[in-house]
């Protein structure tokens, strides 16, 4: 299952499995150099769910009531 909704809320969250990805630019990239972009760096990123769509203020107050989650 790579969906998920959260009953009564209306958020549908998507997951995303772990994977590599490359962070940051190598100096032969034709969209840009930046000294703060480089080195390239081979990233490993855990899998992790993620709202499918924006969630507006209303929803994550639902989100809030309905999971008990305390913001940090």
């Amino acid at each position: 299952m790579d969906t998920k909704t959260i009953t009564g809320v209306g958020i549908v969250f998507k997951h995303v499995p772990e994977g590599y990805f490359f962070m940051g630019k190598s100096s032969n990239d034709p969209w840009g150099f930046n000294d703060r972009e480089t080195p390239t760096a081979k990233i490993l990123l855990k899998s992790y769910w993620i709202g499918k769509y924006p969630i507006t203020n209303k929803q994550f107050l639902k989100f809030l009531q309905a999971t008990n989650y305390q913001p940090r």
